[in-house]
């Protein structure tokens, strides 16, 4: 991307995906992280976005063309993965980066119900204390894989003070997995969960918020279990072939263009 802008000769299309981006609180950080963007995107015909409220965002944060930035879907990685789903007794949270523990050990904190959390990083909770009922613990891949496959309910709870949207992956394979899944960033998951549809979305960084839809899932069963259902539908839409198909489907666009 940098590269092309300094080349003096015709430039080929270029269509950028990963835009995982942040806003350094550093003002020198930040202003180089812009200006290198800024300069890159002369030559750039797409920037692609796994969430709609990241066009707006990063447009605005780096000053770059909005009509720039297309949204396209994330997807599943289970469609070739073997994994049986089956019920345990606990609720399930995974995951290292741009998590929220604090807040989901708040939430969970007295309950009836024991929480297992997933995370090869133990830092993450060296200032919190862990309730009797939070178990914290590393896990391979595909024992991570099966004990997201036994919960009742699987919290994304997420850091929202980071610029870009996340979770994606985690969320649509608990729903592929016909979980009910709890998602704490309303604006970065509302482009795959509908709202006590296929899945809850509750306010960042609000424990009580959390705790209520934790509790009030756990006291409805059968609506756990319709919830299920409807999420493992809707995941059946955002395989990784239809991704793909997706990201095929702007290059087309960008060299119709040019």
């Amino acid at each position: 991307m940098l590269l092309q802008s300094l080349l003096p000769f015709r430039k080929v299309p270029c269509v950028k995906i990963d835009c995982y981006w942040t806003k350094s609180p550093n003002r020198l950080r930040y202003f180089f992280h812009k200006s290198i963007l800024k300069i890159g995107s002369k030559t750039v015909d797409r920037f692609v976005v796994w969430a709609s409220r990241e066009v707006k965002v990063f447009s605005e944060t780096f000053q770059l063309p909005q009509e720039k930035f297309v949204f396209v879907p994330y997807h599943t990685t289970l469609d070739t993965v073997d994994v049986e789903p089956y019920e345990g007794d606990y609720i399930f949270s995974g995951g290292n980066v741009g998590r929220d523990y604090p807040t989901l050990i708040s939430a969970v904190r007295g309950l009836p119900v024991r929480l297992l959390i997933a995370s090869t990083q133990p830092e993450l909770f060296s200032h919190i204390n862990i309730p009797p009922n939070v178990e914290v613990k590393g896990f391979s891949h595909e024992e991570y894989l099966k004990k997201m496959a036994g919960c009742l309910i699987n919290v994304v709870c997420l850091d929202t003070d980071l610029l870009r949207s996340l979770g994606q992956q985690t969320f649509l394979n608990s729903m592929w997995m016909g979980k009910p899944t709890i998602v704490s960033d309303p604006e970065g998951a509302v482009d795959y969960i509908d709202h006590g549809e296929d899945g809850f979305l509750v306010r960042p960084k609000d424990p009580i918020a959390l705790r209520e839809a934790i509790e009030f899932l756990l006291n409805r069963r059968e609506l756990m279990n319709e919830m299920g259902i409807k999420a493992a539908q809707k995941a059946r839409l955002y395989s990784t072939e239809e991704h793909f198909k997706k990201i095929i489907s702007v290059v087309r666009q960008v060299m119709k263009e040019r």
